[in-house]
């Protein structure tokens, strides 16, 4: 006997299953399906960096081989290395036309699925304990989001600053052999303009400071995840008739201090959007 088929054209094998774990099971499809449309769009764009690789050599090999003709013969290994660059652009434009269709599949396949997601969601009670365990679980999702982005931004960071230190030490070595070295005051110049430029990202984007908003969210919400489970602290004691109406409780209340938590967040991620002129007007 066949599985029966929903409304929106998905086969469903668990259709005798409840709703949550119907919904458990959408989103275990959906994130698959999105984990493998992120893939393909990274090997897009390794695709479109290899494509203005090979430009940007066909160009120049062009250039030097047109240049090369009008003062003498040109070399053969100039030639051959400009016939393989251009190989390498028909290529890389081919792959690019290629996946393309493949791209737009997995591209709608991940919006059906959400579909999916959202219509078993809606048949979730939202007051239930299923639907709290859920958004619980969830939770942690968002602790691995935002450590990610605390990461990445305390690499920036960190990068900047690195440039930061060694260019001033590189620019000011080379501003004082400029009387011995004439040539090199140039490179001086480069080093202390690209000096000038990470100092100005690095204040204007504040990555540390961002770095250390989005870890001290996630280490928060990490505590209140492990206070529910060990159930102490604030959810230590929650009144109820029965046992799974004291969880409810419990959950309830982490569900409130999570959507605190990420609300703050929000906030201070606005305030490192506005200017200092704006902050003072606000204040």
């Amino acid at each position: 006997m066949s599985a029966p088929e929903s409304s929106d054209g998905y086969v469903y094998a668990d259709e005798g299953k409840s709703a949550e774990e119907r919904h458990r099971s959408a989103v275990h499809a959906l994130e698959s399906k999105v984990d493998e449309l992120r893939a393909a769009r990274s090997a897009r764009r390794l695709h479109y960096l290899w494509l203005i690789a090979s430009i940007v050599a066909v160009v120049l090999l062009g250039y030097s081989g047109a240049l090369a003709f009008w003062q003498a013969d040109p070399d053969s290994l100039r030639v051959i290395g400009l016939i393989s660059v251009v190989l390498s652009t028909v290529g890389a434009s081919y792959t690019l036309v290629k996946k393309r269709p493949a791209l737009v599949d997995l591209n709608f396949e991940a919006r059906q699925l959400l579909h999916v997601k959202h219509s078993l969601a809606a048949k979730v009670p939202v007051d239930s304990v299923e639907a709290l365990r859920i958004y619980r679980e969830s939770s942690l999702d968002l602790v691995e989001q935002f450590r990610r982005n605390a990461t990445r931004n305390r690499g920036v960071h960190n990068a900047f600053q690195g440039f930061v230190i060694a260019g001033s030490i590189m620019g000011s070595t080379m501003t004082a052999l400029v009387g011995e070295l004439p040539d090199i005051r140039w490179y001086a110049t480069v080093v202390t303009a690209l000096v000038s430029i990470s100092a100005g990202l690095t204040g204007y984007f504040k990555f540390r400071e961002r770095g250390y908003n989005e870890q001290s969210t996630a280490d928060d919400i990490e505590r209140h995840y492990n206070a529910v489970q060990f159930r102490i602290g604030e959810y230590q004691l929650a009144g109820g008739e029965s046992e799974e109406e004291a969880e409810k409780i419990r959950l309830r209340k982490f569900a409130e201090n999570v959507e605190k938590l990420k609300e703050e967040q929000r906030k201070r991620e606005l305030q490192l959007e506005q200017s200092p002129g704006a902050s003072e007007e606000r204040t």
